[in-house]
């Protein structure tokens, strides 16, 4: 079906997974459609017109599609069309900027992300819940990381576990990142996105033979882990007909203060080897000299470290097995501390330790010893890129506890329900009638008796059917016409209307719709009470969201789209659907 909503078109088109999105312009009117409502935040005087034009055939379309948002101080009116020449897009150095969060809350009360409303980007996605990234906050991160290892021979090791995007992944590796990989399919997806297996370095307690087959045939770096962990990687380098170069990944028992679920440096931990059998390791490393070359020592402590005291505590320690390790002959040229720095989940404002900090705690020795370091960062790269966007399907309550359900759950999300995770939330809501309307007639288009069916009636019998009638009856027809055009849409945007200003705070769980009790992603957040349609944000879901997200009850994973320079929309990854499941049983 395609209708006419202010001289725009809308074509109902289904977009096949790996398609491109079709074009989105979306124009300012400048006279609003109905009054202004009150609204708890300021609203601006003018309001959109829905103007979809969808492509007939998604195989025309470019291969990397930009929707780029106009710019202002003020709140932003989307203005989504794809760009001519996606070949053009590139990454630009990125500049110093003084920013507290790529996320933030503007004075008119919307949220934006590098100056594009979110809103916007959430009326022209074909599908919520979606991952939404701001692609210069990526840049400022890793900017971070190479302006503190200034002056030392390093290598910044991108933690593919924490977000394995393939477009993320090739953008890291142009502004200069390694990669660290956990498994052999993580390897094949580094080499995928370009990165240098010379820059590549394998963990893992559980390497699989023909994995650590590819990663000597490709000339990874691999940490050792465990007895059996050097057989295979000595089994692999004699059938690849390589030696591989190895570090010794010891475990140097530090307490990093953080959950036990993701402290991976202390005595309990199932990673490295301990102090006390290092002598063993050295003496099998020397027994397999066509195999095996030792060039460094590694350590991973944990993850959300807030305090580089701890880090310093492993150096010292590190340091002094790898002057041990020398005096036995060996020329040890690395020393990888891991990653594991922590980021404000709270938003408190609190005074975390930078890259800056953690390298200086460092430096002085990694330069004592003319070692190359290697630093795995993952959270503290792309955390903060990210947010989660949903929709308020409805509040409920169970007479104790008040319930705001949203279309997102841990399906998508799971750090709440794994570790009890906090993340930040907001709510904001649409303001615009139009914007209700469509929301409205998504659900109910297929309906019997929906705006369709008066507006198709009225107008097709009086103006088009019996063009002849008199004057009057037609005038009194189209009047009809628009009154209860303006009824539905005042019933469709109530339905999504914001709180008043006064509304009242109260305590909810943030739950999703997966069959669980564990199906939460906070609780008892103080929050005003939202109206169906409502969005709500996750804030920080660039790490361990999206690449530890499921289908469970068959909720397939999203799509993701990131904000570029200049305020340009891209998708960099499309949403699995229903067909991509069917496809694993075809031909079965």
């Amino acid at each position: 079906p395609i209708c006419s909503i202010n001289g725009g078109l809308r074509h109902s088109l289904s977009i096949p997974f790996f398609s491109q999105i079709p074009k989105l312009p979306i124009k300012a009117n400048p006279k609003p459609l109905c009054p202004k409502p009150q609204l708890p935040f300021k609203h601006t005087s003018r309001a959109l017109n829905l103007r979809a034009v969808l492509s007939r055939n998604p195989a025309e379309t470019t291969a990397n599609p930009n929707l780029p948002f106009k710019h202002s101080s003020r709140a932003l009116n989307l203005r989504a069309v794809l760009s001519q020449n996606p070949a053009e897009t590139t990454a630009s150095e990125p500049k110093t900027q003084n920013f507290k969060h790529c996320f933030t809350k503007s004075d008119d009360g919307y949220l934006y992300c590098e100056g594009v409303r979110v809103q916007d980007v959430m009326d022209i996605v074909e599908r919520r819940p979606f991952y939404l990234y701001s692609k210069p906050q990526i840049n400022r991160n890793f900017e971070a990381y190479r302006e503190a290892l200034g002056g030392l021979n390093s290598i910044i090791g991108y933690a593919i576990k924490a977000n394995n995007n393939l477009k993320i992944l090739e953008h890291l590796r142009m502004l200069g990142c390694g990669a660290v990989l956990v498994s052999g399919n993580e390897l094949r997806l580094a080499l995928k996105a370009g990165f240098d297996p010379k820059r590549c370095i394998f963990n893992g307690n559980g390497k699989l033979l023909e994995d650590l087959v590819l990663a000597a045939q490709e000339g990874v770096f691999v940490n050792i882990d465990s007895e059996f962990d050097l057989d295979n990687i000595v089994s692999a380098a004699r059938i690849a007909g390589k030696k591989v170069n190895v570090l010794l990944r010891i475990n140097p028992d530090v307490d990093p203060q953080v959950h036990a679920y993701v402290a991976t440096g202390n005595k309990n931990s199932k990673f490295g080897i301990r102090n006390e059998k290092l002598q063993w390791f050295l003496d099998a490393v020397k027994a397999h000299p066509n195999e095996l070359k030792l060039v460094g020592a590694h350590c991973h402590l944990g993850s959300t470290i807030t305090k580089v005291d701890i880090f310093r505590d492993a150096a010292v320690l590190m340091v002094n097995y790898i002057d041990q390790i020398r005096d036995q002959g060996f020329e040890i040229d690395y020393l990888n501390i891991g990653g594991g720095l922590g980021i404000d989940y709270y938003h408190t404002g609190a005074v975390l330790p930078t890259p800056r900090d953690l390298i200086d705690t460092v430096r002085e020795l990694v330069l004592s010893r003319n070692l190359n370091l290697i630093i795995e960062p993952g959270r503290s790269l792309i955390a903060n890129t990210c947010c989660l966007v949903n929709r308020v399907t409805g509040v409920k309550t169970n007479g104790t506890k008040n319930f705001i359900v949203i279309d997102g759950s841990m399906s998508e999300l799971i750090r709440p329900s794994l570790y009890g995770a906090y993340q930040v939330m907001v709510l904001f809501l649409l303001t615009s009638m139009m914007k209700a309307f469509r929301i409205e007639m998504q659900r109910k288009r297929k309906t019997k008796g929906s705006w369709w069916g008066f507006i198709d009636f009225d107008l097709s019998c009086y103006l088009f059917i019996n063009p002849m009638l008199h004057p009057i009856s037609v005038t009194m027809s189209l009047a009809s016409s628009l009154i209860a055009c303006y009824t539905y849409l005042s019933a469709a945007y109530r339905a999504v209307a914001p709180s008043p200003p006064d509304a009242e705070i109260s305590t909810f769980d943030v739950v999703g719709p997966v069959c669980e009790s564990a199906d939460f992603l906070g609780k008892d957040r103080e929050l005003p009470t939202p109206n169906r349609g409502a969005g709500l944000v996750v804030h920080d879901a660039g790490a361990y969201c999206m690449s530890m997200a499921s289908t469970y009850n068959l909720k397939m994973r999203p799509p993701e789209y990131w904000v570029e320079e200049g305020g340009s929309v891209a998708k960099i990854r499309h949403g699995e659907t229903f067909e991509d499941h069917i496809r694993c049983f075809e031909g079965l």
